[in-house]
């Protein structure tokens, strides 16, 4: 009996091993993959190696214990699009173009990783969590599948990483197969401290960015088990870097889009190398300055398209493949790294504000520039005196065309006082509207503030507020809606707004507004007015239009939370709207 049982395993392992064999064989031929998570608002200040994750469900704590660590791993630019440009490209903005989140597109000229990937027979995918990340910013090059889906009307403003994640699980098992991949994962989800989200064990997390740090982590995890599962973690190089830090507290004169100091500019950066199956992962840090450009620079190294530099630059970019090997990076300490902020030249209120690291120097172009000896002033609150400064840094810096940098009005900086929360959460009306009416009662107030300080009257009925700011800003429809909301008899200026002051406006009154949603309102307050057969059209009609007003209203809202970060300041012109004014009207209702 014995032997027949020992006869019986023998031939059933002789059946299984051609199987484990080929997998084995597949596995060694197959060329490594490369999973990026790229994550908006991860500074370098965050202890992750340090965390206690709820019920050992921690991201982070795997690649604490698996990946190479760099601890001064900097960020091209503070803006989400250029820093992923220089990612895709391995060159700085000034090199390709790209400096800020509105810009028109990464030209064609440049060789991304991606399109180097897919050359090289790649499967390749880029899955975006929303704004300010889309197709037109001309990312896409080189991704078969660029999804950047997000479904507004569903009340949410991005979509979280996890929902990211489940569709590049589903692109992964139907496309990959045994292919080797490249796939980005952009996640803005940090920045949306609004978003509500649960424990392992359903316990809901309250508002803050810890708790989104918490759903980060256990997200991670999640994905990382996925890949095991499915035995592509070894062969997957997994990066997990910041495209921007976080002001921890309000720096004097600085608003977080043009902050170049340190909390800013220097990011969490995770490099898991893909290697071959073994007991332990690898594990040690990096202390060397590099750039999310040298990333890039790596990248196209590894698909066989390394950047031919003619010439030595003052601002050298390099692969840290040798890192990733466990050997020396082989460029000088002295390196410098360049960063710059292009939100200031996007909004049309100033130039592109620059800054470079060269060892523990800090050096920022402004008018006069400054400079920081991050070792020994680690909080950098100290400016070095203008003679020990690195004069040569800053003379690099105007070889690059960057100029020397004033900072913004102090109304415009107060206009980014008001809590994110209070933005994008409606629950928190009532506090956005008390930080908007102090703030607009300001002798020398910004009119970025005076108008939401007035869409926010119209939503909690302030008409006194309302009245106050249509005489502090000469609107005289403002002054209208709040008077005859107080009983006084007082006539807008728009002829849009008239139209809701009359019994029967005649049709070439009515053709003389060019306002089709107002429009639409005024059709639907006349039918219901002569209770006609078509008022429940006419409401449905009104209805749509104003619902996509809403979205477009939450977006503008969420744009002022996270620092105008998505849209520029001219969006806002126009609020409040024509159709808000005229829904306050007492005769609209």
């Amino acid at each position: 009996m014995k032997i027949l049982n020992l006869k019986m395993r023998w031939w059933a392992f002789v059946a299984i091993l051609p199987i484990v064999l080929i997998q084995t064989s597949c596995e060694n031929k197959r060329a490594p993959s490369v999973l990026i998570i790229a994550v908006d608002n991860l500074p370098f200040n965050l202890s992750l190696c340090s965390r206690d994750s709820e019920e050992g469900r921690s991201g982070f704590a795997t690649l604490c214990n698996e990946s190479i660590r760099f601890t001064h791993a900097m960020t091209p630019s503070t803006l989400s699009v250029p820093a992923l440009a220089s990612m895709m490209t391995g060159l700085y903005p000034y090199e390709h173009g790209i400096r800020h989140n509105g810009s028109t597109g990464l030209s064609p000229r440049f060789t991304t990783f991606a399109e180097a990937a897919l050359r090289k027979g790649y499967r390749t995918a880029f899955f975006s969590g929303g704004p300010p990340v889309w197709r037109r910013t001309g990312l896409h090059q080189g991704f078969e599948l660029f999804d950047d889906l997000v479904n507004f009307s569903s009340g949410r403003l991005f979509r979280p990483l996890d929902e990211s994640i489940k569709v590049f699980e589903e692109w992964f098992l139907s496309e990959t197969a045994d292919s080797a991949f490249v796939a980005t994962l952009y996640a803005p989800d940090l920045s949306f401290t609004d978003t509500v989200t649960e424990t392992v064990s359903g316990e809901m997390r309250s508002l803050s960015y810890d708790s989104q740090l918490e759903e980060l982590e256990e997200t991670l995890d999640e994905l990382f088990s996925f890949l095991k599962k499915r035995n592509r973690w070894d062969d997957t190089m997994v990066m997990v870097v910041g495209l921007n830090g976080r002001e921890l507290s309000a720096r004097d004169g600085e608003i977080e889009p043009i902050n170049l100091h340190s909390e800013n500019t220097q990011v969490s950066l995770f490099i898991k190398p893909a290697q071959r199956p073994r007991d332990t992962g690898i594990s040690w840090t990096v202390d060397r300055n590099v750039s999310l450009a040298d990333l890039g620079r790596t990248l196209l190294e590894m698909m066989d398209s390394p950047i031919k530099t003619e010439k030595a630059d003052e601002f050298p970019v390099h692969s840290v493949l040798p890192g990733l090997k466990g050997a020396q990076l082989d460029w000088p300490e002295s390196r410098p790294v360049l960063f710059e902020s292009g939100w200031g030249a996007w909004q049309n209120l100033s130039g592109i504000r620059a800054g470079a690291l060269k060892e523990q120097e800090l050096v920022i172009l402004d008018y006069p520039p400054v400079a920081y000896n991050t070792l020994t002033d680690r909080f950098e609150t100290m400016p070095l005196p203008q003679g020990k400064m690195d004069s040569a840094l800053v003379s690099a810096l105007k070889r690059k065309n960057y100029r020397p940098w004033s900072p913004l009005s102090s109304s415009l900086q107060k206009t980014f006082a008001v809590s994110s929360l209070n933005w994008l959460s409606p629950a928190r009306a009532a506090a956005l509207h008390k930080d908007l009416t102090v703030l607009a009662r300001e002798p020398f107030a910004h009119p970025r503030i005076l108008r939401w300080a007035a869409q926010s009257a119209l939503d909690q009925k302030d008409w006194p507020l309302l009245k106050t700011l249509g005489k502090k800003t000469n609107k005289a429809d403002w002054i209208a809606v709040a008077e005859r909301n107080m009983g006084k008899k007082s006539d807008p200026d728009d002829l849009c707004l008239r139209l809701f002051l009359r019994t029967n406006p005649s049709h070439e009154d009515i053709k003389k507004c060019p306002d089709e949603m107002l429009l639409s309102l005024f059709d639907w307050t006349q039918a219901k007015r002569k209770n006609e057969k078509n008022k429940e059209t006419a409401r449905r009609r009104f209805m749509k239009a104003w619902e996509g007003a809403q979205i477009d209203l939450r977006i503008l809202k969420a744009n002022a939370a996270v620092g105008l970060l998505w849209l520029p300041m001219t969006a806002e012109e126009g609020v409040p709207s024509r159709t808000a004014l005229a829904m306050a009207l007492p005769e609209s209702r």
